[in-house]
């Protein structure tokens, strides 16, 4: 796995975070009673108590797996903040933490830190250079 890979692997886990998340607030907002119509007219139904069963088992899973995913998350940030801070130059480290830990995007990181569009993939470039050679197993 190149220093790249393994470094965008928190915008993929980011980004299955925010689906799950998502997705309880749908399973939340159908629990609360915007999906669900209720008639008048009926007593009683067999089929409501099961489906909210059901949907109540459904966010029940997928808040143990959101949680999973957060802490997946957590463990590659410090990770990657550890190799970062292995590397000598502050401007490289500044790129990556900003691109990599905080997930922004190149024009912010950019602007953020007062850097040309260039100069930012010119330090990201040498900076990947650095990770890969820490991450390539010594013999």
């Amino acid at each position: 796995m190149t220093a790249k890979e393994y470094l965008k692997q928190t915008f993929k886990i980011d980004n299955i975070i925010t689906a799950k998340k998502e997705q309880m607030q749908r399973l939340i907002d159908q629990l609360g009673g915007s999906g669900i119509q209720y008639k008048y007219d009926k007593v009683s139904t067999s089929s409501r108590p099961d489906q909210m069963a059901e949907m109540l088992t459904s966010l029940n899973v997928l808040q143990n797996l959101f949680v999973t995913d957060v802490t997946r998350l957590l463990r590659l940030k410090y990770d990657i903040t550890i190799l970062i801070d292995g590397i000598e130059d502050f401007d490289c480290r500044l790129v990556l933490f900003e691109r990599y830990i905080n997930l922004k995007d190149w024009k912010d990181v950019a602007f953020d830190n007062n850097l040309s569009w260039s100069t930012v993939h010119r330090l990201h470039s040498k900076a990947l250079k650095q990770i890969d050679k820490k991450m390539q197993p010594t013999v």
